[in-house]
């Protein structure tokens, strides 16, 4: 089988890991991958896979991202000539429709749906002329697929009711835990604790993307008031726009000396190993991949209520209301005993979660693209 795919940021968040573990495990299986990004992929150019250059966005994320598509597009309708045993893998939003050629070319498409499109335009405030175009095209696509796989089981609903898929059509299938699992040893993580120059304190981590719906800034208000009452570290672990903004609101809440802001790092797993609790505030989410990297490590997670992220924690003590400080915090609170450590009680039922998951999602997620082949109809 020959997998055709795509991802026009240099370095992305969860999805974009997710998508170098899809490709990385089509190459271990012995297909045949070609990949559109702006730069070469390490783990895929060792497998094998033949990297296709596109424009990465610049200073002017807009234009940059939008050269990005087009290129895409162009690559789509006039360099990939793929056959009746290929299969184009799309990442959802506007991929889709970008390899709509592919299809008409005899190639399949299977959509993989992280998030919920809608819901980031608007925190993300996107004009609403743009928002109605694009809409347009990603339900144009996502209707075209023979196939879509949805990261939670909201997601799913999400995309059948905002883009008017027949919901049969979208398989549900959770990110599941990475493989190979992360391994981090005691030393790293004493390293990494001294380096910060950590005691006893709570060590609080959030990692992924400083942009809106990521909503750290509710975890930076917590987080100010959950130091007021005892000793606390509040650790951050990614990078993006708001990251100016968001120094600027620990210096100002008075917890400037006790945040770190340590940028995008390409293996958070150490980061999370040391911390006590991995706090997620997001206005919406589909199944986060750190916190999938957490459950492996067993990191208790404390995350906002929204997406598939309260179907993985599997206890409303685990969750608080999206966009409230005031209840993050105390939620925090109740996780904590008095010496600052995740409740027993609590520690046991998150260890526990990891049976419901498992290593092969990427294999079930190329099942389906095999089973594509030589069907003439929708899946």
């Amino acid at each position: 089988m020959k997998v055709y795919s795509a991802y026009t940021q240099a370095r992305g968040g969860g999805a974009f890991q997710l998508w170098v573990r899809l490709l990385a495990a089509a190459r271990e299986a012995g297909h045949s991958v070609a990949y559109a990004a702006p730069t070469p992929i390490a783990r895929l150019e060792e497998g094998g896979a033949r990297h296709a250059p596109i424009p990465a966005p610049v200073r002017w994320r807009r234009i940059g991202t939008g050269l990005g598509l087009l290129v895409l597009a162009l690559r789509a309708i006039f360099c990939w000539w793929p056959g009746r045993d290929s299969v184009a893998i799309s990442q959802g939003s506007l991929y889709s429709f970008l390899l709509l050629p592919l299809r008409w070319k005899g190639a399949r498409l299977l959509t993989i749906v992280h998030g919920d499109y809608a819901e980031e335009c608007r925190v993300n405030q996107v004009p609403g002329w743009i928002v109605s175009l694009t809409h347009a095209a990603v339900g144009i696509g996502f209707r075209a697929s023979d196939a879509l796989v949805a990261v939670s089981a909201d997601l799913a609903e999400r995309t059948a009711r905002d883009f008017r898929v027949p919901r049969d059509r979208i398989q549900v299938l959770p990110a599941g835990l990475p493989k190979p699992p992360p391994s981090v040893t005691d030393t790293e993580v004493l390293a990494l604790r001294e380096a910060l120059r950590l005691g006893n304190e709570t060590l609080l981590v959030y990692v992924g993307q400083l942009v809106p719906i990521k909503r750290v800034d509710v975890i930076v208000d917590a987080f100010a008031e959950l130091a007021r009452t005892r000793p606390a570290t509040l650790l951050v672990v990614g990078d993006g726009a708001l990251r100016a903004a968001l120094e600027s609101l620990a210096e100002k809440r008075g917890v400037g000396s006790l945040t770190h802001f340590v940028g995008w790092q390409p293996n958070p797993a150490p980061y999370l190993a040391a911390a006590d609790v991995l706090v997620l505030a997001s206005d919406y989410e589909g199944t986060p991949i750190v916190l999938m990297e957490a459950l492996s490590l067993g990191v208790v997670p404390v995350v906002s209520r929204v997406g598939g992220m309260p179907e993985v924690v599997g206890s409303e003590a685990l969750t608080f209301p999206a966009g409230d400080s005031g209840a993050l915090c105390r939620t925090l609170e109740s996780v904590l005993d008095p010496a600052g450590r995740v409740r027993a009680d609590l520690q046991s039922l998150w260890r526990s979660r990891a049976a419901a998951y498992d290593y092969v999602w990427e294999s079930r997620v190329l099942s389906m693209a095999r089973g594509l082949q030589g069907s003439d109809t929708h899946l």
